[in-house]
């Protein structure tokens, strides 16, 4: 994702295509306002499910979850401008589907921050994932995790 998105990015600045450049980056900006959202209602999940609810009392507060859920998102659309694009996935949102877009998405801000480490330099940015995937999963993670809120450093 992150070379898929610096390499977009550079064609775009090549070719010379501002306007295409400031959409697409306007677009990858919704991208991580959905994202954040995501992973907040997964901790706010979280939580509610450490909790020791009776069955029923669980049911309620998972419901509660997934209706704030759908009133943040709402705000973000109306904030967007009314941008559509996440509404597919925003119809009926589960715990699997938030998991899902969480694993693809979780550590691209740290991908994003060894890209920017190496000032754009691809070459040096394979040399050091390829170091990251030597060490042994949990200090790659560690390495890589990231608050999704941080900035964009690639760009």
């Amino acid at each position: 994702v992150t070379v898929q998105d610096e390499g977009v990015r550079r064609w775009l600045e090549s070719e010379g295509r501002g306007a295409q450049l400031a959409a697409f980056r306007e677009a990858e900006a919704r991208k991580d306002e959905f994202v954040a959202l995501i992973e907040d209602a997964r901790a706010r999940l979280a939580r509610r499910y450490a909790e020791p609810l009776a069955p029923a009392a669980m049911r309620v507060a998972r419901r509660a979850e997934f209706a704030r859920l759908a009133e943040r998102y709402a705000a973000l659309k109306a904030r967007w401008g009314g941008y559509a694009g996440f509404d597919r996935l925003m119809r009926d949102p589960n715990n699997a589907l938030l998991a899902s877009i969480s694993a693809y998405s979780q550590l691209v801000p740290g991908f994003r921050r060894e890209l920017a480490a190496v000032h754009g330099d691809l070459g040096a940015f394979y040399a050091r994932v390829k170091a990251l995937a030597r060490l042994p999963k949990a200090e790659r993670d560690a390495a890589l995790s990231s608050d999704l809120s941080a900035p964009r450093e690639s760009r």
